[in-house]
């Protein structure tokens, strides 16, 4: 919290004191002008018996005075716009601090053709994608470690955003990342929105307001197990999960979570919302299929030189005894 309080001063560092003086600088020029006039036309000076070489002078100097009011202007407008696009430039730099898609392009190209598809005949995951409003909007897929669950998540990510004519929008937690400490940090979500938003509150108004305003949004998030070990109320799971369900309530999105089963991640989704959400255990027997590629791609690669028996031979048993870890 600290750390993101930090940032945003630092992205607003000097912004209210710049907007300050040009607004006072606006207020001046505005008293300016209504003191004198850049129209001459109607002189409150009228000189007494004015010559025809005074008259010209006037002349003149409105012309003068009307250049120079609106070249104030011009200028005021420019310092304005410098100033909002310094602070444009300063909010996608503070929004850029989320993770990047490192961690989503690293576990996408570490996928296999044709794994991870498991998924897509699941009858629940199905019904989660149809949407509709008798359908629940979250889908908590688990399973244990070493089951793959990143890069299914990175496969569906690719997947539903080659195929679908909606925005989807993901976040993945690492255990070397901020995201750890604050889940929190997945609604910034800078693939839909650069809106600055400062307080825990702000997040969570902006976020309703944004799945209003853009329907059939689908949200993925995975390695949510990363955060259980906080227990500050503000950056806990439960308030996090609680504030997702609230948020996506009343409106077309759906949200996909894929994780290990954490009790903490449990007690959060079961604590009086059993009804808006559905789940999936993935067993061993819905990754055995990709498990036994990956284990005969890693031995292809390792031990070419050897015969295609004892290469299936090996990779075979590779994959008996890791069990998906």
């Amino acid at each position: 919290m600290h750390e993101s309080k930090t940032k945003m001063s630092w992205a607003l560092w000097g912004k209210g004191k710049r907007t300050e003086q040009v607004e006072i600088f606006e207020k001046l020029v505005q008293q300016l002008h209504n003191l004198v006039p850049p129209s001459m036309g109607n002189n409150p000076w009228p000189a007494r018996n004015p010559d025809a070489g005074h008259t010209d002078k006037l002349t003149r100097g409105a012309d003068l005075g009307h250049g120079w009011y609106d070249e104030i202007r011009r200028v005021l407008e420019r310092i304005k716009e410098e100033v909002r696009a310094e602070a444009r430039r300063q909010v996608r730099a503070w929004l850029s601090s989320c993770p990047p898609d490192e961690r989503y392009h690293d576990s996408l190209q570490k996928k296999l053709p044709g794994t991870c598809n498991w998924i897509l005949d699941c009858t629940v995951f199905s019904r989660w994608l149809a949407g509709g409003s008798t359908n629940r909007k979250l889908l908590w897929v688990n399973g244990h470690a070493g089951f793959g669950k990143t890069i299914l998540s990175a496969h569906l990510v690719d997947h539903l955003s080659s195929t679908l004519n909606a925005p989807v929008a993901h976040f993945f937690f690492s255990s070397d990342h901020a995201s750890r400490e604050d889940p929190f940090l997945a609604l910034r979500i800078g693939s839909l929105t650069w809106t600055l938003w400062a307080t825990r509150v702000t997040i969570i108004t902006l976020f309703k307001q944004l799945l209003r305003d853009i329907p059939g949004c689908i949200l993925i998030a995975d390695g949510l197990d990363e955060c259980t070990h906080l227990n500050n109320s503000s950056t806990s799971i439960a308030k996090f999960l609680r504030d997702v369900v609230d948020s996506v309530a009343g409106t077309e999105t759906r949200v996909l979570l894929v994780s290990r089963d954490e009790p903490t991640i449990r007690d959060a989704l079961t604590d009086g919302t059993r009804e808006t959400f559905d789940e999936y255990r993935i067993t061993l027997e819905d990754v055995r299929p990709d498990i036994n590629a990956y284990s005969h791609a890693i031995v292809s690669r390792r031990l070419y030189s050897k015969n295609d028996d004892t290469r299936s031979a090996l990779s075979e048993a590779m994959s008996d005894r890791c069990q998906g870890q």
